[in-house]
């Protein structure tokens, strides 16, 4: 709405000049992690996200487990989406390699082995689902957290969250 007046005090009262849309504000997330809590050299982990546009809006996602949130000589993965790849970074946190989703590879690196075969991903209405079987090797022994982050078709990130805790066995 508008309105106009002159110097002589005319007015037009309030009139109406155009409408506006508003967007959805509600940001991506990480949501959880099942399971979040537990001890174990091997796990399948379920991490849960959220995109308000629908999980198709998804370009991507992270999974960080390390005791701290450095990437570098943890366990560090990349989701694409649309490739359905998965990739496992190297000790240095910067090189990766990847693997399809379901496909027979085992991606490893000094803290953790991520098998392809049996990870998976899924999809509904606003959720996206990845699914990951780890198993961490013994020198990877300790208490770690279970970090998460997700990457819409836009560019837009999410926050670096911590979803959970893992204590790997020495």
């Amino acid at each position: 709405y508008s309105a106009f007046s002159t110097n002589a005090g005319a007015n037009t009262g309030l009139q109406p000049v155009g409408t506006f849309t508003t967007v959805n504000s509600t940001p991506i997330s990480a949501v959880s992690v099942t399971p979040a809590i537990g001890t174990g050299q091997a796990q399948a982990f379920t991490f849960s996200y959220s995109d308000p546009n629908g999980y198709q809006n998804t370009s991507g996602s992270q999974v960080l487990i390390s005791p701290t949130a450095s990437a570098v000589g943890q366990c560090y993965i990349l989701f694409g989406r649309g490739t359905n790849q998965i990739a496992l970074a190297d000790d240095t946190g910067t090189n990766f390699t990847l693997a399809p989703l379901g496909g027979q590879t085992v991606l490893q690196n000094s803290q953790c082995s991520v098998f392809a075969a049996n990870s998976y991903q899924s999809g509904s209405g606003t959720n996206l689902f990845l699914t990951l079987f780890l198993a961490f090797k013994p020198s990877f022994a300790g208490a770690k957290n279970l970090y998460a982050g997700i990457t819409d078709n836009s560019g837009a990130r999410s926050a670096f969250v911590q979803l959970g805790t893992w204590t790997v066995p020495a």
